[in-house]
């Protein structure tokens, strides 16, 4: 009798065992699969923009109602230094002041096939990096940041502080300075825009190349020989121009009345693509 008492008591326990841990395993299952799922949310930032013209015009409306300035970020989400800076927006300090001076939009430009709509805004044909950051003000739809926007280019290595900074000196100075320039600092402008625009055009060839090669690349996580000449080559003609725009944009503000200059443009060597044809 006892014997019998003990194999049914050990029975009993057993299949409160086997239950309680299959208990178990689910709750850790579902646990971890809702972890996964919020972290996979937590990096979605960036957003598509389906229709660019009518949400910047809609934008521009609500921000002059609203007296902020417009903030278009164009950047992805397979992209460090574009996270790293969406990051930052929601740190507490720094996200009050773009909540009460700007209005922002994160908006998504694929594997470099989208988003040229928004830096048309800024006389741009192309945008140069990931992230892109344009401080546009909605009454003139002309961009105030114009002169210093390309230090978004490496934003992982921006430290919070410096971009609570940046974007607070904006929202507190929404004026551009004015530029008085005399016919021949026209003309030297205009001179640099076509260059400029010139080397725009090889960036949109190189991105309308890249953009398959990307996609396949966000998809399987590898690389190319192909890809990472393509990019790195492309990446040095776009961390140049920035540098070739200030340097003569000083040159031209700088100029006095009577005197002469040339505008300074590098030789560029050719791109890969360039090369082949």
């Amino acid at each position: 009798m006892h014997y019998i008492y003990c194999k049914i008591t050990t029975t009993i326990v057993i299949n409160i065992m086997n239950h309680l841990v299959k208990f178990i395993l689910t709750v850790l299952t579902l646990f971890l699969t809702l972890s996964t799922t919020n972290a996979d949310e937590k990096k979605k930032f960036y957003s598509d923009v389906t229709s660019a013209s009518t949400h910047i015009e809609a934008e521009k409306q609500a921000a002059i109602e609203e007296n902020k300035l417009l903030l278009f970020v164009l950047g992805a989400d397979w992209c460090h230094d574009s996270t790293s800076l969406a990051s930052k927006f929601q740190s507490k300090q720094i996200a009050k002041v773009i909540s009460e001076n700007y209005r922002l939009t994160l908006a998504n430009v694929g594997n470099l096939d989208q988003g040229f709509e928004f830096v048309k805004l800024a006389g741009m044909d192309t945008f140069y990096a990931t992230p892109t950051v344009l401080i546009i003000d909605p009454n003139t739809m002309q961009q105030l940041n114009a002169d210093d926007m390309h230090i978004w280019a490496n934003a992982y290595k921006v430290k919070p502080e410096t971009t609570l900074d940046y974007f607070t000196k904006y929202a507190n100075n929404r004026s551009l300075e004015d530029s008085n320039f005399n016919k021949q600092q026209i003309g030297l402008t205009l001179q640099l825009m076509d260059w400029v625009s010139s080397q725009e055009q090889r960036i949109l060839q190189g991105y309308k190349l890249l953009t398959p090669i990307l996609e396949e690349y966000v998809k399987t996580k590898k690389s190319t020989k192909q890809m990472d000449q393509y990019w790195e080559e492309l990446a040095a003609l776009r961390q140049t121009l920035p540098k070739v725009i200030a340097e003569n944009k000083k040159l031209i503000k700088d100029l006095q009345q009577g005197q002469t200059i040339e505008l300074k443009f590098p030789t560029l060597k050719p791109l890969p693509w360039e090369r082949e044809s």
